[in-house]
């Protein structure tokens, strides 16, 4: 079962500790980016694992999670928009099988996003939600 519930954090940490941490803005370097992205991995992983709530990715329950949601959100119009521009900057997946790779590290957080929406509000996903998965992706 898909939690969503979750609030998923790890890509604003990294762009706030990225910030924090800039030299541009006279503050000691106490981190590189690549030490806040190592960090900001992990969080990622154990946030993914969190929203499906299982202690390996690779269990059967989160691949039936995922085919669950991907056959609810592919009846959304403005999602499959995007996700047709997507389709053909990753020709050759199958439909289920790239929905899934929307779940990598630099989608995640919004695709999240995107399923909280629909599964909580009879499939209807904001338009600034659908905005910023447009935007994600191009």
């Amino acid at each position: 079962m898909y939690n969503t519930q979750f609030i998923v954090k790890y890509k604003n940490i990294e762009e706030e500790l990225i910030l924090k941490f800039c030299k541009d803005l006279g503050i000691p370097l106490e981190y590189s980016k690549q030490d806040v992205y190592d960090i900001c991995e992990g969080l990622y992983q154990h946030e993914l694992l969190s929203v499906f709530n299982v202690n390996n990715i690779d269990d059967v329950s989160t691949s039936e999670s995922i085919l669950n949601i991907w056959l609810k959100i592919k009846e959304n119009n403005d999602f499959m928009e995007i996700f047709e521009i997507y389709k053909q900057k990753n020709e050759g997946l199958s439909d289920d099988i790239l929905f899934t790779t929307m779940f990598n590290y630099d989608s995640f957080f919004i695709i999240h996003q995107c399923i909280c929406e629909a599964l909580e509000n009879d499939n209807h996903i904001e338009k600034d939600t659908i905005e910023k998965l447009k935007n994600n992706i191009l």
